[in-house]
This record gives C-alpha cells, sequence and structure tokens, in this order.
C-alpha cells in the first residue's frame, strides 16, 4: 500500500536521512547528481521509505529508513535486531543488474522503532541473457545517454533475519517482498563531473615460472569515489591462483588509506577498485601490493619499496 497524502511526506522528510549524512558530506552537497524518492510502501505493518536516489560512477547509491513500529516479529519468529533489507536489484531503462555486490550502513534509532540504511549497489555487471545473473561488464555511465531520463525500479526482495540457530556462521535470509519503487534518472550532471585519467601502468609480478603482468588501466574521479581499472595478463587463471595475489591500496595526502576494495570482472583477469572519497581530497596515492597467498586477510607487501616509481600519484581535480 504506497502512502501519498502530506502529512506522510512530512514523516518521510523526517525517517529518511539524506546520503550527505552518511557520507559526512554537507547539507546539500550532492543535490544536483539526486533523484526523487520520497516514497513509502507499506506491508504487514512494516513501513519502506526511500529517501535520496543518486546515481554515481558504477553504483547506484540509496537512503532508505525502516520503520517497525506495527509488524509483528514474533508472528515470523525473527529478530528485530539482526532484521535489514538486503540490497536491491536495480533496472535501468531495459538494463538490469541482479546479484550486484556493494555495502550496507545501518543505523538503528530503537526508541523510535526505525532503522535507517544507506545503499551503495554495483552496477558493474549486466545481465544481458535474462538468466538473473550479471554476466558482462558494465561502466553504467559510458552507456547512459546525456539529458535523457531513464525508468529506474529498485526492488527490496529478501531481508537478512540474523544467524541460522542450528549452523553457526550461517546467515539467513527470508522473502518479505518484493518491495518496489519507481522513479526517473538522468546521467548528465555526474558524467559531466566525472574525470577519466588514463593511467596504462605496467608492472613485471612474475613469480619464478609463473609469468604475469599486472595492468592499471584508468582512473575514474566523481566527486563520490574513485575507480581504479585491472587485469593480469600471463599464465592461465589456475596456475595464476596458485600464487600470490594483486591487490592496491590507495591514500590521500596525508597517507590515510581511502576505504574502498575491489570486485573481479567478469573475465576473471581483473578488478574494478572502488574508493570512497570525503571531498577533502587534494591528492591521492595508488600503491600496487602483493598479497600473500599463506596469509591472504594479513599483512601485505609492498611490490619493492625500493621502486617509489611503482606508486603513482594523482592530484584530486
Amino acid at each position: 500500500m504506497a502512502l501519498t497524502n502530506e502529512t506522510i511526506w512530512a514523516y518521510i522528510d523526517v525517517l529518511a536521512s539524506r546520503i550527505e549524512s552518511f557520507l559526512g558530506r554537507d547539507y546539500n552537497e550532492f543535490d544536483k547528481y539526486k533523484f526523487e524518492g520520497n516514497q513509502s510502501i507499506e506491508d504487514n505493518g512494516l513501513v519502506l521509505n526511500l529517501g535520496d536516489v543518486m546515481l554515481d560512477d558504477g553504483q547506484l547509491i540509496i537512503s532508505l529508513s525502516m520503520d517497525y513500529t506495527n509488524f509483528d516479529f514474533k508472528k515470523y519468529g525473527i529478530s528485530k535486531k539482526d532484521f535489514i533489507p538486503n540490497i536491491p536489484m536495480v533496472t535501468i531503462g531495459d538494463m538490469s543488474f541482479p546479484g550486484q555486490g556493494g555495502g550496507i550502513i545501518p543505523r538503528d534509532l530503537t526508541s523510535e522503532n526505525k532503522k535507517e540504511f544507506l545503499y551503495t549497489v554495483d552496477l558493474t555487471s549486466l545481465d544481458t541473457d535474462g538468466d538473473g545473473l550479471g554476466d558482462t561488464d558494465f561502466d553504467i555511465l559510458d552507456n547512459l545517454e546525456k539529458n535523457k531520463d531513464y525508468d529506474l525500479k529498485i526492488q527490496f526482495k529478501d531481508f537478512s533475519i540474523g544467524e541460522s540457530k542450528t549452523e553457526k556462521g550461517r546467515l539467513l535470509s527470508k522473502n518479505f517482498g518484493p518491495w518496489e519503487f519507481n522513479t526517473v534518472i538522468n546521467s548528465s550532471n555526474i558524467s559531466s563531473d566525472l574525470k577519466i585519467i588514463d593511467i596504462n601502468k605496467v608492472i613485471d609480478i612474475s613469480e619464478g615460472d609463473t609469468k604475469r603482468k599486472f595492468e592499471i588501466d584508468e582512473l575514474r574521479i566523481s566527486p563520490v569515489s574513485v575507480n581504479i581499472k585491472t587485469q593480469v595478463k600471463g599464465d592461465t587463471p589456475d596456475k595464476m591462483y596458485s600464487t600470490n595475489l594483486t591487490d592496491l591500496l590507495v591514500k590521500d595526502e596525508n597517507g590515510i588509506p581511502l576505504s574502498g576494495g575491489g570486485i573481479a570482472n567478469s573475465n576473471g583477469d581483473g578488478m574494478c577498485y572502488k574508493f570512497e572519497l570525503k571531498g577533502t581530497e587534494k591528492k591521492i596515492t595508488i600503491i600496487p601490493v602483493i598479497r600473500e597467498k599463506s596469509n591472504l586477510s594479513g599483512a601485505t607487501e609492498y611490490l619493492d619499496d625500493k621502486k617509489i616509481d611503482e606508486k603513482i600519484e594523482i592530484e584530486i581535480p
């Protein structure tokens, strides 16, 4: 059931925090990149409020709130503590982005019986054959016509409900949807403010008989994020995975690491890294690293501290 009267619109304004508040930015800093959200859907006593919607390079950013005042958790045997809408499915025009990665930043407002969330939904893999799986690498801003409006559908379906009581470490989800929000987006402003820098850096990362090269292709800087494309060329993937893994660190001019990470491309021969900008950076340094196969989640080892030319410094426009 959609709620659309003036009282509800005021209610939504209070519930759905702005994207800037989650990212530590000025109140209206991203207004030129955002589109009309302000929609509310209620089902079985649970209210989802769509707040801001913003298209960024390679991702969609969404603020959402959830009011569970009249939702019966006991009826479904779940805990409100672990109850979170999972990353939604996104459709832009006739382009579908199912099963995407991304991130969720939650805020608990227990005293008000509500939660707030910031979603970043990756738009880097397109479903071209209709099987519900992303199968083709995709640059969303390169494939949208500037100054053209596109229908946007955001569909929440599964909710995280916490850890299994019988299988430790197994996280469970439950279908409470679909909850579908519809609006219109346009890429003209974010595309105009996107800076693309060709890096074309090739680093030899061969180990013994395993011959490989790590290529850093390009850098894309938006007002929100830094995207870096890389490829590993050389020996076959099977042989590659028996060796140490390549990775990237990105630091600001004060040596503070930027928050972010990478996801593999559809061919398995490269990565797309995304790092969050705080808006105060003057310069970033890209540092290729090696993660040892025996300790992938632990310490990193620089390619060669003596080869300072392996570090790439970029001024932030």
